[in-house]
């Protein structure tokens, strides 16, 4: 029954202005709810400092839309809160006050970039919360964005927030010591491509001091404090009310810019807060190195700034720093030098040049530079605490990483004394300490330890050592490493492909996603579900039946494992060495297999066979008593517990037996007309109930006692027999589970019947595990009771709010399970599969498990080929990373073992570009299809020439006649000829080259369409059929093309529609019309708005799914019936949802198991079933899985509310808006969010207080906050 009914809702989709969506008459509207299964895992930014408590060291990492807060401990980094935030973070900082006041934490500043939102917040331990002092917008109405991304810094001295985040402005914020955000004010630069600015330390800023325009030191006034009553940022310079009036400090700002010359130079400015204007700064540097990225402040009080170059490091600072001689000397030479001088360094030190820029408006600056190991691409940089020097000669240290994962250590030597009696600079020198992974985020943690934040690759912590770390090399040419890695934390992101693949075939995907960038390129296997982390593994097959006994009914752990097999059963036992031996048992009946056993009162184990019930001392294994039926008829099935004994035998009798003493005695028996398949007994109350499952498919609940009587038949209807039965108890309700022989599982409910005073079932529901025999088994885990269902899919079953929830499990087929509590394997199970017998733990919640497949390259395209069960992956191989040389292969793996099976190289200067799995009609061979493209960076922007080339996975010899193309498993050195013979004459699977054909243009995209080929092709979407050639050889025809697209970039296609998504020009959508008689591809519809497509799919025949380069997401839809020939040729917008992150990639799949709940007469009681909603998964740049979920209507205008409710009830962090964080909005416009429902907004309902939760269901008009809980985490099951 639905939580409320269509009569009590409203529909919550408005048009909005700016929408042009309008009405439909063909097409009904689809909605869609959009949630994260996997958060994003990119580190884009970090910082270290005093947050959560004043007397404690915090790291905190932003990903993408996340904070994520650890506390410095001993044992390494405790988690203290993980929140999102309504905006993708593009600065981080965490400001502490100068003031001398240690017992008072920092507070955290943000800026985000989707809507340039900025906040200053505190830490609340009571709520463990972020607060927000003060917040605001610090966007402008006019203005350009700035090209490189925004910048942004803090001058922590005068307590201002500058930020770079439109070409030609710098926006300063002042702050006061609480927190508070003071008047905003911009200030026009005269530079317009600014590729890095920094706040320069106070002995450069003025901030004691100012300086005069002769270079002379004065005595300068403080800085005013005092709180303003300007409660919010403005976007224009306004001079009045600043409410920073006085104050006299002018802080210095550093730019590193470049020219149309693309020349690159260093200037600075004074800030004055006063005037709200730059003046010129203490020093200006000309013309640095061309591959200068990025400064780097020193601190206090030396002052000037680092240049990070790709060939020289170079130091400035104002020629006040100098010493006396040199400023001798310098006086009589030439001022004039050149920063792109070839300067040569031996290994451990540094050659260092001084030289002095000249510039008008500012003083020349004082220079030392140094040359860099190696080509150094610059990717992060930290300072390394002052406090932390391991020498009083040095005045700051720095870890720099690049972009290909080295990291390296800059030193700045302290010199003589300046003539204005202050140290300085006298020598800089860099030594290289290692590979790590890329680092996009560098923090220094403490006692030489490290963050390395990646964005891709896995994030790092690792340790710097002194002495050299890999002392035996395995690699002669491998460098010297003084780096540890102690910890790696998973990073999925760049996911710039994936793929989808059910090997099962049971409805439920495992994903392979293309992540990581150059050598840290790797496959990740990603599936849902419980984890099985494996302790043990014991080789034995054949196993029928596992049982796990304590060896003391008052013990808390097992202490043995009963193996049972089809002529046998052997004792496995926990020795004082926690290792498994074989035991003996003289009372067992070894030489027979054992259908149950377990223990029972009397500090016995009692098993039962085919043969009789043998009960045992469960110390000494010695027989305390048996029982054998009295006709002598084999047992099929038991059930024991307590003192009590059901047994089952052929001829439909079931016995009960219990025990008394030392002895079984028959209490009472009782036949029916069916053989006995299963049976399960519990006790309830003061009744004992036994549930017997008989081969004419009907289930029975009988009375077991003196008079044994059915009190219940459920008879199922079926053709299936029922193979196990059990009763569990979840959350004070009694539930009935039967497992049938065809992977079925039947639940009822136990309920007292208000008729007959006896037990009876109830809610009866069916759901598929699989496709053979469910094997039930209670175990506990987390303190909680689970049941563990073995087929060929294993699940385990669990209650959650009073609904049974199924959760897949990580292995493959698992027949036979038995809980092993033991000293040596805490809360494990013992799983029988076919080959081994395996003891595992069980994770304690359900989440995606992540396998990595390293690669050593970079995967760009993936495909997936059932027929052949093999992978097809294309990957990039950076033989030189600093001048980019780069090769492109085709790469052949097993779709389980991911094992490289053959690798295909691409020619010189030709890019991968796309790769499908097809088959072409007249074809019964399944082929890989690869486009290309080629294209020389340094000759033409676009690409004027590619190939497609097909592809056949065949399984031929390891030693090859050398034909052309085929690549096979044994070429797997890089250096070796793709066809090199083996002496091996092995079957495998080889990648063979049926045929290519020319393009005049990158192959962006390739489709299997109608048993053809549809290809993008730079502006052209062209149709190729498999014909023959004259040589009667495979190759493709071209047949018809469409043109009009700038690049068709994405394509998808359904029956005869073909949906593009254009570089530039949105969706389009074309129709292929051969049975027309028109003979070709024609354009039908197209939205008319300008966006820079990333991503398409089609969600049904009507309506189509876009992702755009501003990070959002939108639906269009197909008038097919307007009444005008515009309103048919227009894909009308019909959904607008702002992301915040890129999609490279849709795919339509589900990452959970699809078990819809039924009734006996299959109609759903439940208000929303797997059959009604569809998803496609999607991957993101920051490592983030989402799903896009389709709903009914019921469902949206309900969920609707609730989003518009919780909107209310829950406060953004920092106050951001998520009304505004989810319109959709670009260059060209903003959009409110129409027909999308942000899972992640309101999946938060879950985790509310009771009294929030109330709040949001009375709002969203539902009366109990429960039933609108368990609406939810329906949602929630069926999506991820």
């Amino acid at each position: 029954m639905d939580v409320v009914d269509d009569a009590t809702m409203v529909d919550a989709s408005k048009k909005e202005e700016g929408n042009h969506h309008s009405s439909h008459s063909s097409s009904s509207e689809v909605f869609n709810y959009v949630v994260t299964a996997h958060k994003p895992t990119a580190v884009s930014y970090s910082c270290v400092g005093r947050f959560t408590h004043f007397e404690r060291q915090n790291l905190i990492v932003a990903r993408s839309n996340r904070i994520e807060i650890y506390l410095l401990t001993e044992e390494g980094l405790e988690p203290v809160l993980e929140t999102a935030v309504y905006g993708r973070i593009a600065m981080l900082k965490l400001h502490e006050e100068n003031s001398g006041n240690d017992d008072v934490p920092g507070r955290l500043i943000i800026v985000t970039e989707d809507r340039y939102s900025l906040a200053v917040l505190t830490y609340d331990a009571a709520t463990n919360t972020l607060q927000t002092v003060s917040n605001g917008d610090v966007s402008d109405l006019t203005g350009r964005p700035v090209e490189y991304g925004m910048l942004g810094d803090i001058d922590r001295n005068t307590r201002v927030i500058g930020l770079h985040i439109y070409d030609g402005l710098l926006k300063f914020i002042p702050f006061d010591e609480n927190g508070n955000l003071l008047q905003a004010f911009n200030t026009n630069l005269n530079e317009l491509k600014v590729l890095d600015f920094i706040f320069l330390p106070s002995s450069s800023s003025g901030i004691a001091t100012t300086t005069n325009e002769t270079g002379n030191i004065n005595d300068s006034v403080s800085i005013n404090t005092a709180p303003s009553n300007v409660s919010s940022l403005t976007r224009s310079i306004n001079r009045e009310n600043a409410g920073c009036a006085g104050l006299s400090s002018m802080p210095v700002i550093a730019v590193l810019h470049k020219d149309v010359k693309d020349e690159r130079h260093v200037s600075t400015y004074r800030v004055n807060l006063r005037d709200r204007d730059l003046e010129p700064g203490p020093f200006e540097q000309r013309e640095v190195e061309m591959g200068s990225k990025k400064l780097l402040p020193l601190s206090s009080p030396i002052g000037g700034c680092v240049v990070i170059g790709e060939e020289t490091i170079a130091y400035l600072n104002e020629p006040a720093g100098m010493d006396a001689e040199e400023n001798n000397n310098n006086n009589n030479n030439n001022t004039n030098a050149t920063m792109n001088a070839t300067i040569t360094t031996g290994n451990n030190t540094s050659s260092n040049v001084i030289y002095r820029g000249e510039n008008k408006s500012s003083m020349p600056a004082l220079v030392r530079a140094i040359t860099t190991p190696d080509l150094l691409m610059f990717s992060s940089a930290c300072l390394i605490p002052a406090d932390e020097n391991v020498s009083n000669q040095l005045i700051d240290r720095f870890l720099i990483a690049d972009e290909d994962g080295d990291l390296y250590l800059l030193m700045l030597s302290k010199g003589r004394v300046t003539t204005t009696g202050g140290p300085t600079v006298s020598k800089l020198t860099i030594e290289r300490l290692g590979k790590t992974s890329p680092a996009s985020a560098i923090s220094y943690l403490d006692n030489s330890v490290v963050f390395i934040g990646s964005a891709y690759g896995d994030s790092q912590i690792i340790k710097l050592h002194t002495e050299q770390v890999n002392t035996t090399m395995s690699d002669s040419n491998e460098l010297p490493s003084y780096i540890e890695v102690m910890e790696e934390f998973t990073n999925l992101g760049p996911i710039v492909d994936f793929c989808v693949m059910d090997l099962e075939r049971h409805g439920q995907g495992q994903l392979v996603t293309c992540s990581g960038v150059g050598s840290r390129g790797s496959l990740r296997v990603i599936r849902n579900g419980i984890g099985i982390r494996e302790q043990a593994q014991i080789p034995i097959s054949g196993v029928k039946g596992i049982y796990s006994c304590k060896r003391d009914e008052k013990a808390h752990f097992d202490s043995y494992l009963i193996v049972s097999f089809i002529a046998e059963t052997r004792i496995l036992a926990i020795n004082d060495n926690d290792e498994l031996e074989e035991a003996v048992f003289p009372g067992f009946d070894a030489s027979s297999q054992t259908i149950e056993c377990a223990n029972i009162f009397g500090n016995a184990i009692c098993q039962v066979t085919s043969k009789g019930v043998y009960v045992c001392d469960a110390s000494s294994g010695e027989l305390v008593t048996s029982w054998v039926p009295s006709d002598q008829s084999p047992i099929t099935a038991g059930s024991v517990s307590e003192n009590t004994i059901a047994i089952a035998t052929v001829g439909s009798t079931l016995y009960y037996l219990s025990l008394q003493g030392k002895k079984i005695t028959e209490s009472g028996t009782i036949t029916f007309d069916s053989e006995i398949s299963c049976i399960d007994k519990m006790q309830c109350g003061d009744r004992n109930i036994c549930a017997v499952g008989l081969w004419s498919t009907k289930v029975l609940l009988v009375e077991l006692g003196s008079e044994m009587k059915v009190s219940h038949t459920e008879d199922l209807s079926l053709d299936v027999v029922p193979r196990s039965t059990l009763f569990c108890s979840f959350e004070d309700t009694i539930y009935l589970l039967t497992g049938l022989g065809d992977g079925h599982l039947i639940t009822n409910v136990v309920v007292s019947s208000s008729s007959t005073g006896g037990l009876t079932l109830s809610d009866r529901k069916s759901v598929s595990l699989g496709t053979q025999p469910v094997t039930l088994k209670l175990f506990k885990s987390q303190h909680s009771m689970h049941v563990f269902a073995g087929s060929d899919r294993p699940t385990i079953i669990y209650s959650n709010s009073k609904k049974l929830v199924y959760a897949n499990v990580n292995l493959n087929e698992i027949l036979h399970v038995a809980p092993f509590n033991c000293d040596a394997f805490p809360d494990a199970l013992a799983l029988a599969s076919g080959e081994h017998l395996m003891i595992g733990a069980v994770d304690d919640i359900q989440k995606l498990h992540i396998r990595m497949v390293p690669l050593g390259e970079q995967p760009r395209r993936i495909a997936h080929q059932p027929e052949t069960k093999t992978l097809a992956v294309l990957t990039m191989k950076e033989n030189d990373v600093h001048e980019r040389e780069e090769e492109f292969f085709v790469r052949l793996f097993d779709d389980q073992t991911f094992e490289t099976l053959a690798k295909y190289p691409l020619e010189p200067n030709e890019n991968d570009a796309s790769i499908i799995s097809c088959c072409f009609d007249g074809d019964d061979e399944t082929y890989f299809v690869v486009g290309t493209a080629f294209a020389d960076p340094h000759t033409e922007p676009e690409s004027s020439r590619g190939r497609i080339l097909v592809f056949k996975v065949s399984d031929t010899a390891a030693s090859n006649d050398g034909g052309n193309g085929v690549v096979n498993a044994s070429d797997h050195d890089d250096d070796a000829p793709p066809n090199r013979p083996s002496a091996s004459s092995v079957l495998q699977r080889s990648l063979t080259l049926v045929c290519e054909k020319e393009t005049r243009g990158a192959v962006y995209n390739l489709n299997a369409f109608r048993g053809k080929l549809l290809a993008g092709i730079n502006s052209l979407v062209k149709l190729f059929g498999w014909g023959f050639s004259k040589e009667n050889k495979r190759e493709l025809v071209h047949e018809c093309s469409h043109m009009g697209h700038i690049i068709a970039l994405k394509v998808e296609t359904k029956d005869n529609l073909i949906v593009v998504g254009d570089l530039m020009k949105s969706i389009t959508l074309l129709e292929y019309q051969r049975e027309s008689g028109l003979g070709g591809i024609v354009e039908i519809a197209h939205d008319f708005s300008s966006n820079w497509m990333t991503a398409v799919d089609i969600l049904d025949d009507n309506t189509y799914l876009g992702a755009e380069s501003s990070y959002n997401l939108f639906t269009v839809q197909r008038n097919a019936d307007g009444d005008t020939e515009d309103k048919r040729g227009t894909l009308d917008l019909c959904g607008a949802f702002h992301l915040g992150d890129s999609v490279n990639r849709f795919r339509r799949g589900s990452l959970v198991m699809r078990m819809p709940d039924q009734s006996d007469d299959t109609t759903s009681s439940s208000s929303s079933s797997s059959s009604e909603i569809s998803t496609w998964l999607f991957g993101t740049i920051s490592g983030s899985l989402g799903v896009v979920a389709t709903l009914p209507k019921r469902e949206f205008l309900l969920l609707n509310k609730v989003q518009e409710a919780m909107q209310k009830v829950v406060t953004g962090v920092g106050n951001f808006s998520h009304s505004d964080f989810r319109s959709f909005h670009n260059v060209q416009r903003s959009i409110k969010m129409q027909n999308f429902i942000d899972g992640d907004l309101v999946e938060i309902f879950l985790d509310l207080s009771k009294e929030d939760q109330d709040a949001v269901s009375k709002l969203s008009g539902v009366a109990n906050s429960e039933d609108l809980v368990k609406k939810i985490e329906e949602i929630s099951r069926l999506t991820h």
